[in-house]
């Protein structure tokens, strides 16, 4: 069926993902957030319908054990869900549904990749979306040394700045974050992340590298760099960042087990070239101009004054089982503005969800969390860099979801990427190969 074709599936969730904000500029908001999320579930149909047509699952395909755990988890959560809106009787039905639609759909992502009948692969789904990000970093690079005003939109978010946002420095001063074409500067910010993340995926074919696709790899992982800092998000910066010295640390114990004769081989180049990024920018950044860039100067101030671990520490305190939490909690969509989840992923759980719909949730995401940081650890250990980047960077969005609030990671845009990446990632297939 033409429906199912996977190529149309890799193009669906691309367009929906990079483009989908523009259906913002034209229609009104509540009809617009009911396309992208109708145009989502079409999508999770498309896989369904290539499920029934496609015929026997080959035996290499079943599922490695953490991909069953996370597969039973992830069910826990989408039941738990639907358990709770279905009996929130005094909660807002609106946004009540709105917060369900927002969790349930990545999630099911999950379920729906994991148990496609064709070989749904990241790196297909890569090259559509790493060739549709070229326009939008054209226009995030006009809006940053141009012209601030370029295709701004203020239709969606009703005020004048559009999506850009102004961020304080911790020391004084303020700095506009630009959006790109999207709704926000936060969400250009995730698709600046994804980019870095689809980078590495085109890694995973098992084919040598040609130069020409070298430099196309080159190209991308410095285009999300841009991204991320005309986007100006520091959290994902963040993560970048920790997930290159994983990559550092993880070849650290190669070289080091090479040494004393207890390993075979040798660092990849692209560790080379990447723990190279990591040492010139360590020198480099601190002798940047911080007018012309921004986000270097909030993340020295960041460093030098310690507000990120305030901040971690802050979420960790408010993440608590506070005293008066209620049984089943104040329903979905209560907490937060417009039925999105609120700030503060956990705190907002237990407000929402109570005691008992919230220590369900909230154990489910843990178990998918300890799941992935498993494979994580395996893969720094025996120098998977690739499968690092692809089980990382998800659990870290995990991670920084359940702490900060689960809109950084669970908005729809990013929100599909995150459920076909974790699907992909927890495959048997991936699970011995050393890129």
């Amino acid at each position: 069926m033409k429906l199912a074709n996977p190529t149309l599936i890799y193009f669906s969730i691309s367009i929906l993902a990079l483009y989908g904000d523009i259906v913002k500029r034209i229609l009104p908001a509540g009809a617009a957030l009911g396309v992208v999320y109708a145009a989502a579930i079409l999508i999770l149909l498309m896989m369904m319908v290539q499920r029934r047509t496609a015929g026997p699952v080959s035996a290499h395909r079943h599922l490695a054990r953490e991909a069953q755990w996370v597969n039973l988890f992830t069910g826990i959560l989408i039941v738990t869900y639907i358990a709770q809106f279905l009996t929130s009787f005094n909660s807002p039905f609106a946004e009540g549904l709105s917060h369900l639609l927002y969790m349930v759909i990545p999630l099911s992502f999950i379920l729906v990749v994991q148990k496609a009948r064709f070989n749904f692969s990241l790196a297909e789904l890569a090259k559509l979306f790493l060739w549709m990000m070229i326009p939008i970093n054209i226009v995030g690079l006009i809006q940053f040394g141009v012209d601030p005003s370029f295709l701004i939109s203020t239709s969606y978010s009703g005020n004048e700045m559009g999506g850009v946002i102004a961020r304080n420095l911790l020391e004084g001063g303020v700095f506009n974050r630009y959006p790109s074409i999207f709704a926000s500067a936060d969400r250009y910010s995730a698709m600046g992340l994804m980019q870095f993340y689809f980078s590495w995926m085109l890694l995973t074919a098992g084919t040598l590298m040609t130069r020409k696709a070298k430099l196309w790899l080159a190209f991308n992982l410095l285009s999300s760099f841009v991204a991320l800092g005309i986007a100006g998000a520091r959290s994902r910066v963040l993560i970048v960042v920790v997930v290159l010295l994983l990559i550092v640390l993880s070849e650290a114990i190669q070289i080091f087990g090479t040494v004393l004769g207890t390993r075979r081989g040798r660092a990849s180049t692209i560790a080379y070239l990447l723990g190279g990024i990591t040492v010139v920018a360590a020198l480099v950044v601190p002798m940047m101009n911080s007018e012309d860039y921004p986000i270097v100067l909030l993340l020295q101030q960041s460093l030098s004054s310690g507000d990120i671990n305030m901040r971690f520490d802050e979420a960790v305190l408010f993440s608590f089982l506070p005293k008066d939490v209620s049984l089943f909690g104040a329903g979905l969509g209560t907490i937060g503005v417009g039925g999105k989840p609120g700030e503060f992923g956990i705190m907002s759980t237990w407000a929402e969800s109570g005691l008992i719909w919230g220590g369900i949730i909230l154990l489910a995401f843990f178990a998918i969390c300890l799941t992935l940081a498993k494979l994580m650890f395996k893969a720094i250990l025996t120098g998977q860099l690739v499968r690092l980047v692809m089980v990382g960077i998800p659990l870290l969005l995990l991670i920084f979801a359940l702490l900060s609030g689960l809109t950084s990671s669970f908005e729809l845009s990013s929100g599909i990427l995150l459920g076909c990446a974790i699907a992909v990632a927890l495959r048997r297939s991936y699970h011995q190969q050393r890129y």
